[in-house]
């Protein structure tokens, strides 16, 4: 990022100390760097994406229409490592610097803005070439709703990562992996899906209720903090793994949804005057996507600063001799 600042313009060499000494907690987010470089980087990708030739023919054009995109990828890739290495170089948490309480929300707020710049890339490419062929591409591309979701996840897991140590944080996906691994080859023998969603979620509920039990303890326990690492990796998609765990279980919200609807709300199936749905049925027809969208809105505002305390508390217990 010294690079970067260095040939960016006064002003913003000036910024970057105004920062450095007045908001150091935001200073080390860099955001106002990778800000710049998205402001260099994404016209260039909006005005080759414009030029680029495209095959208005036959489906079989698809791989030529996607081949600038399926490139975007790997200066993606690039970007997103220089910017996990920019991100660790400071970090005020666990040298105990001054936050104030709203602080967690925007330092989140704010990785999930700089993680999305450079996933945003083949999303804009995406766009402008769907919308220069006139319809959307068969295979390839990257939607708006995938890259919003890759960005908020990546800033979930540095943040994660900026909260506990490093041998914590790869122990933290091992044991996820491992636990995936398992619970994907069980479903296999047992030639059942229900063996991978109901596995989830009383792995989830198990350690949900150890991390409230123990929370208190008065001595640091490693097994907790690693509860509290695997939680806070499921918070955000809590609420679809529940829905998950409801359809497998009691039938709702599947195919069977339209008469459980229908039963339940008495003016559901009512058509309004203008035409349409009823708004009770329109939400509940979206209610996977409502639910989803909300757990990660709830997250951002809510369970990230919760979990924060959390590690502040694990940091401070004293450590067994």
């Amino acid at each position: 990022m010294k690079i970067v600042l260095r040939l960016a313009p006064a002003f913003l060499r000036r910024f970057d100390e105004y920062l450095r000494v007045k908001y150091p907690w935001f200073w080390v987010t860099r955001f106002h760097g990778t800000l710049y470089m998205g402001l260099i980087i994404i016209p260039i990708i909006v005005l080759i994406a414009c030029i680029v030739p495209l095959n208005h023919g036959s489906d079989f054009g698809v791989f030529e229409n996607t081949s600038f995109i399926n490139l975007l990828f790997f200066l993606v890739i690039g970007w997103i490592i220089f910017l996990f290495r920019q991100l660790s170089l400071y970090n005020l948490d666990k040298s105990h610097g001054k936050q104030g309480v709203y602080n967690e929300f925007l330092i989140l707020l704010t990785y999930f803005v700089t993680f999305l710049l450079p996933i945003s890339l083949p999303a804009i490419a995406t766009t402008i070439i769907e919308s220069r062929l006139g319809s959307s591409l068969m295979m390839g591309g990257l939607s708006w709703k995938v890259a919003i979701i890759m960005s908020f996840y990546l800033a979930v897991i540095f943040n994660i990562f900026k909260q506990v140590n490093t041998k914590r944080f790869f122990l933290n996906f091992a044991v996820c992996g491992g636990l995936l691994f398992v619970l994907g080859n069980l479903s296999v023998i047992f030639a059942s899906e229900n063996v991978f969603i109901h596995g989830i979620m009383y792995i989830f509920l198990g350690v949900l209720i150890f991390v409230l039990t123990s929370y208190k303890s008065p001595r640091y326990n490693g097994i907790l903090h690693q509860g509290v690492i695997f939680l806070n990796t499921l918070f955000p998609i809590v609420g679809i793994i529940i829905l998950l765990y409801m359809f497998q279980v009691f039938g709702v919200l599947g195919e069977s949804f339209g008469s459980i609807f229908k039963n339940s709300a008495p003016n559901a199936g009512v058509v309004d005057e203008f035409g349409g749905k009823s708004f009770l049925e329109s939400i509940f027809n979206n209610i996977w996507s409502i639910v989803f969208w909300g757990g990660l809105l709830l997250h951002l505002f809510l369970w990230n600063t919760l979990f924060k305390k959390a590690y502040l508390r694990l940091w401070n217990l004293p450590r067994s001799k």
